[in-house]
């Protein structure tokens, strides 16, 4: 009995943050956290074994989906998150051993722009390449054709200009 994981005493909380997954950011519900991880509830959460971003706040933590089901899923955390910190220190469970845990490492907020702002960018990009490419090619395409074609229309006009004098 001694080899059994011991779950974490988990805080019941309702707070929002938002998610990234591969597919960009989306809205969440943090239902419930501990020391290392938070059950989260909405639309669109990553399935089992993504990796994701959280961040809410001045919370901002990286982890992976344990488990995913109908609009819930639960998340490890990479790093030790500090309930009183994040949920204030009436709410927070009290630690065995202070000083013994790692200090939580978080880092600042979301960033400025969502991955779905950057991938819009990046489709703009690729459309004024290709239109650039495009236009490149239809001078290219140009030039040749005048080249091939201009002496002999030249020849032509001026026997029509030497007929008509």
């Amino acid at each position: 009995m001694s080899g059994l994981n011991v779950r974490e005493a988990r805080t019941a909380t309702f707070l929002q943050v938002r998610i990234r997954g591969d597919e960009g950011w989306c809205e969440a519900i943090v239902c419930n956290i501990s020391a290392h991880g938070m059950m989260l509830r909405g639309e669109g959460l990553p399935g089992r074994g993504k990796f994701v971003e959280i961040a809410g706040g001045s919370l901002y933590l990286a982890g992976q989906v344990r488990w995913s089901l109908a609009g819930r899923c639960g998340v490890r955390t990479r790093e030790m998150i500090d309930l009183a910190a994040l949920v204030g220190p009436e709410a927070a469970p009290e630690r065995k051993a202070p000083g013994s845990a790692p200090a939580p490492r978080y880092t600042q907020g979301p960033r400025s722009r969502p991955a779905s702002d950057g991938r819009a960018l990046g489709r703009a990009l690729d459309f004024g390449l290709c239109l650039a490419l495009l236009a490149a090619g239809a001078w290219l395409l140009g030039t040749s054709v005048e080249g091939l074609l201009g002496r002999p229309l030249q020849q032509i006009d001026s026997q029509l200009a030497s007929a008509q004098a």
